[in-house]
């Protein structure tokens, strides 16, 4: 029974390892492709992150469940930011990022395909795009923002590159 246990438990963590948000992935080939680096910050250690505390009446109280279980996860974005999102039907993510050193909420730009940050870049960028096996639609833009240390700075907006598929 103990062996099935520790069998079941591995094939857990590597699916868990094997599905983890794209955007957290040890620097792929997105952090170079973007600029990540341009954009680097050191990573705090932070003993004791603050959680949003959220109110009935916010802007934010619906998805309370979905903040506060992110925010008991790892920090992922700008060395102290935890980025949250979730869908809102077809091609459509909103979210918040959580500043875990003071436990403010501040809105994450819409996207239609997604959202590229790291833990060691101020950089975020939306809808990033790459089907190898089409093209993105007219209406996508890439959006590129960075983090000031207060709130998102809007940099720049371009239509999504046709991926190649790594060939």
């Amino acid at each position: 029974m103990i062996r099935l246990l520790s069998v079941f438990a591995l094939v857990l963590s590597l699916f868990v390892m094997s599905h983890a948000s794209v955007s957290q992935e040890a620097h792929d080939y997105r952090y170079a492709f973007y600029g990540f680096a341009d954009y680097a910050v050191g990573v705090p250690n932070i003993p004791y992150p603050k959680m949003p505390k959220l109110k009935r009446g916010d802007q934010y109280f619906e998805r309370r469940a979905a903040i506060k279980a992110s925010a008991a996860e790892p920090i992922n974005f700008a060395g102290h930011l935890k980025v949250v999102a979730w869908g809102c039907g077809t091609q459509c993510q909103q979210g918040v990022i959580i500043d875990m050193l003071t436990g403010e909420l501040h809105e994450l730009p819409g996207s239609a395909a997604g959202y590229s940050y790291y833990i060691d870049s101020a950089l975020l960028v939306t809808n990033t795009y790459n089907d190898p096996n089409e093209e993105p639609p007219d209406w996508m833009k890439q959006r590129f923002y960075y983090w000031d240390g207060e709130q998102l700075v809007f940099i720049k907006e371009k239509k999504p590159p046709v991926a190649d598929g790594g060939e």
